[in-house]
């Protein structure tokens, strides 16, 4: 019933989206709000509240977008040592299966740990971590020679407080960190942003970070991460309701998510998540490219921008070649008529490109 639910919201999305007709999206309005009595029905006979059932539907679809917010939202603790972000669906996909945890982590707004719980491989049959179970293990695992183990570090009862599924993480970005030149930096468009914006959620509203990373890291590149807030089960409205209603403070705005690569958002950006952001570019064109397409102009107006304030913040440049200053080009002829003020900024800053690949040759 969940997943109908959740399907039904996907298709009043999508006709809305395409400006269907009030009446089709009504009828199937109709249907989603009869599923939903039925789904309260059903969830008080098993002892469910209006809350618990609010929150299945959210947890279902896997994200706060019936607020209008395209963040993910997961219950605690998160179960997979792997996971993937899918950023325009807004939802964190567990790619291992194996029920064993990834480290997870609670800080304070300014940065202190409160305690943090990882899972350890041991061959010392039942014994039991200094910081003891986070769940209690079947007879059957109990029996295997490589049982895993949750160990809690700092304060115990903070990460075991999950074991009654009350408590929720908001994401609101991911990044993974490179240590070498030659691995690049990954991560949500605007990281920086998105997690100054989450510290001030948390600050405001008194939450606690959360943080999980997966065991991919390396000597050359840190672990996958998921950053966002933790949220008690009656507060998840709350804080979703004050994310829809003050982006500009607690999420991201609609130009934001819109044109991530405008100057003025990327002057706050640190330079890993600028670099970032150029990889995300870089991926893009790749992916176009071997489809047999070219990108659109703006994919070179989003190049361009990023590059300038690149170089302000750090004095280098990212992307340089003959072919890019050639397709470049080729865009700023073709605008010149349709947005002149557009190709005369790209212009501007492709000079500038130029005349420092000059000097580097």
């Amino acid at each position: 019933m969940l997943a109908r639910y959740t399907k039904y919201t996907e298709q009043i999305r999508h006709m809305q989206k395409l400006m269907r007709p009030f009446d089709d999206i009504h009828q199937i309005d109709l249907k989603r709000s009869e599923l939903h009595r039925k789904l309260e029905e059903l969830g008080a006979k098993l002892g469910k509240d209006t809350e618990d059932i609010r929150l299945d539907m959210l947890l279902d679809e896997g994200n706060l977008r019936e607020y209008g917010i395209n963040a993910p939202l997961i219950r605690l603790p998160m179960v997979g040592l792997t996971f993937r972000y899918r950023e325009e669906e807004g939802k964190v996909e567990i790619t291992d299966k194996s029920n064993q945890m990834p480290t997870q982590e609670l800080k304070t707004p300014d940065g202190k740990r409160i305690a943090a719980c990882y899972q350890q491989h041991t061959l010392m049959g039942d014994y039991k971590p200094k910081g003891g179970y986070f769940y209690e293990r079947s007879e059957e695992d109990k029996t295997k020679s490589n049982p895993y183990k949750i160990t809690i570090r700092g304060k115990v009862d903070e990460i075991e407080k999950w074991k009654k599924g009350s408590y929720f993480a908001i994401i609101f970005s991911r990044f993974r960190k490179s240590y070498v030149d030659f691995i690049p930096q990954t991560g949500s468009l605007l990281h920086t942003t998105r997690v100054k914006r989450m510290t001030a959620l948390a600050k405001d509203f008194g939450l606690n970070l959360y943080i999980a990373s997966d065991i991919m890291g390396h000597r050359d590149y840190g672990p996958e991460q998921l950053f966002g807030v933790e949220v008690l089960k009656e507060r998840v409205d709350e804080i979703a309701k004050a994310m829809r209603e003050y982006p500009q403070k607690y999420y991201l705005t609609e130009d934001e998510l819109n044109d991530p690569y405008r100057s003025d958002f990327l002057e706050d950006e640190s330079e890993e998540s600028l670099m970032a952001m150029e990889y995300a570019l870089d991926n893009k064109y790749a992916n176009l490219t071997r489809n047999g397409q070219e990108p659109e102009w703006n994919f070179w107006y989003d190049l361009l921008r990023l590059e300038d304030v690149f170089k302000k913040k750090t004095g280098r440049y990212l992307y340089w070649g003959r072919s890019f200053f050639y397709k470049v080009n080729n865009v700023i002829t073709q605008l010149q008529n349709d947005n002149p003020q557009i190709a005369e900024e790209m212009d501007r800053i492709l000079e500038e490109i130029r005349q420092a690949y000059l000097k580097a040759k």
